[in-house]
């Protein structure tokens, strides 16, 4: 639904030069704060005169129109909001707040603490921006990206550093950082339950990535780290067993905890047995700092030696794979395991397998899957469970910036205007059929009416314009001036009644016939 209004009569601004006319229709911004009365008859809103926004007042006179404070905050120019009044932005949402409570916090954890900013500003932004929680994208803030996604009622999901980032540029990489941590700690999944396992099957589970809760941002340490960078995370499909899943020979316990929809938050391996004085605490490995602090607080009731565990005279299951054994890479050292029969390996000080090796397999060389060359453990390339040697590994993989992380060559597409290659299932990642090429979405536009993408610098040079009076880009052939110097879409001038007059411009036909209605109206009094 569009408003507008149509002064009664011809006036200026507040005594400037800026001039309106009567009759003709000035457009009301969508999304933007207005009252009416119960007879929706506009009382207070925002107008856009000559590309410029007013703020009006309904009187008897007709409307009041008034130029509102520049905005200086780039923020808040890059969003599209154009004035403020009495520092209060014109942008309001017509309804509330979609998540007061990560404003507030906003308030509380970031605006005077790792911004110099005063709250108006920051209520500004958070007007505009409106950040919420995603519910869809969990892990996600959703922001309304700009005044036109305002009016399409379009969010897009971001990464929480990403969407925090553009609500607070001023952040430093450090800082961001420091404020994405507190947000998880704030934010992060805190429905984490316990449980623990000696089950084979149990720990091969917990241990596969794709049984993982989403990640959180948590903090790294010798005794804590990132589930995410567990070199066994890996699915191992092509080995008969989970190298985890050797663990399971009774001597060690799983601690680990799960969320609602039973995701692995966190978890840890103990070597529990009567063999030892109290029980030896592998490091804990997890999503985020809330379901790690829940496996620590089991392990502190349990009184379980984390500091410098000892695992010698562990029993772990010896599953042969070719001449060697399943097994995984040992967090604790020593990291050497002994045969004792045809069921058990044994960690100990010098044994038989060298189990520092992230392959899953011990003691079997690893071959080249293009080659088929035996490949040396420094030397081998792993991409997911295929390992290669380095020269076939790099002709088939190449690395992504934005995703740290390598992918198939047909994967990857090179990107303007960086000029980079870039993995093609990227969210930014965005194709422009006018040049046949992909582009940074960040650096282009996006047109409903055309459903394409343009890039924002050669917008002109492919043969498009921008609706002054819609916003929306169109072709060129759909380009017009009017009399009153705007550049407008014919269609949306024939929508609405105006008509070309001999030099090519266009004008309002409705209120010049009015005009000429009262000029014979004047003539005919003066005859009498």
């Amino acid at each position: 639904m569009s408003f507008y209004i149509k002064p009664e009569r011809n006036g200026d601004i507040d005594s400037t030069s800026i001039t309106y006319r009567a009759g003709k229709a000035y457009p009301i911004l969508r999304g933007d704060r207005f009252t009416k009365t119960n007879d929706d008859i506009l009382q207070d809103g925002v107008v856009l005169i000559d590309n410029v926004c007013y703020h009006i007042t309904n009187c008897e006179q007709g409307f009041k129109v008034y130029q509102g404070k520049e905005i200086t905050d780039p923020v808040l120019k890059d969003w599209g909001a154009v004035v403020t009044k009495s520092n209060n932005s014109l942008f309001r949402l017509n309804q509330s707040r979609l998540d007061g409570e990560l404003c507030d916090w906003f308030y509380s954890n970031v605006a005077g603490i790792y911004v110099s900013m005063s709250g108006g500003k920051l209520s500004d932004r958070l007007d505009c921006l409106n950040p919420f929680r995603s519910q869809k994208f969990v892990g996600k803030i959703s922001i309304t990206k700009s005044h036109e996604d305002r009016v399409r009622e379009r969010e897009t999901a971001m990464k929480v550093g990403k969407a925090i980032r553009m609500i607070f540029p001023e952040l430093s990489d450090t800082a961001l950082g420091q404020v994405v941590d507190k947000y998880n700690l704030e934010f992060g999944s805190k429905d984490f339950t316990l449980h623990k396992s000696n089950d084979p099957k149990v720990f091969a589970s917990v241990y596969k990535e794709e049984n993982h809760a989403p990640m959180g941002n948590p903090k790294t340490t010798n005794l804590r780290k990132s589930i995410a960078c567990s070199c066994m995370r890996y699915s191992f499909e092509k080995q008969s067993h989970h190298p985890a899943y050797i663990y399971g020979s009774g001597d060690f316990t799983l601690y680990y905890t799960k969320d609602s929809q039973g995701r692995t938050g966190s978890r840890c391996v103990v070597y529990d047995t009567d063999k030892t004085d109290k029980p030896q605490a592998g490091p804990i490995y997890g999503v985020c700092e809330h379901s790690m602090n829940k496996l620590q607080d089991a392990l502190d009731k349990i009184g379980a030696e984390c500091v410098n565990p000892d695992w010698r005279g562990a029993k772990l299951l010896r599953i042969n794979h070719g001449d060697g054994v399943i097994g995984p890479y040992l967090d604790v050292e020593p990291r050497s395991l002994a045969i004792v029969n045809d069921k058990y390996l044994e960690v100990t000080e010098c044994g038989d397998y060298d189990a520092s090796c992230y392959s899953g397999v011990l003691g079997d060389s690893e071959y080249c899957m293009d080659c088929g060359e035996p490949t040396h453990e420094d030397n081998a390339r792993w991409y997911h469970d295929d390992v290669f040697c380095e020269d076939c590994f790099y002709e088939r993989y190449d690395y992504c910036e934005w995703t740290d992380d390598y992918y198939p060559h047909e994967d990857m597409v090179m990107v303007q205007p960086q000029e980079i290659y870039v993995w093609r299932d990227h969210e930014n990642v965005i194709y422009v059929e006018d040049l046949d090429e992909f582009w940074d979405s960040d650096e282009c536009v996006y047109s409903d009416k055309l459903d394409k993408w343009i890039p924002n610098d050669q917008l002109h040079d492919l043969g498009y314009f921008e609706c002054e009076w819609t916003n929306d880009i169109y072709k060129e052939d759909e380009w017009a001036e009017t009399v009153d110097n705007e550049i407008v879409a014919i269609s949306e001038l024939k929508s609405r009644g105006w008509a070309k007059n001999d030099d090519g411009l266009w004008y309002d036909l409705e209120s010049e016939l009015s005009e000429q209605d009262g000029l014979e109206e004047d003539s005919t009094e003066g005859d009498k």
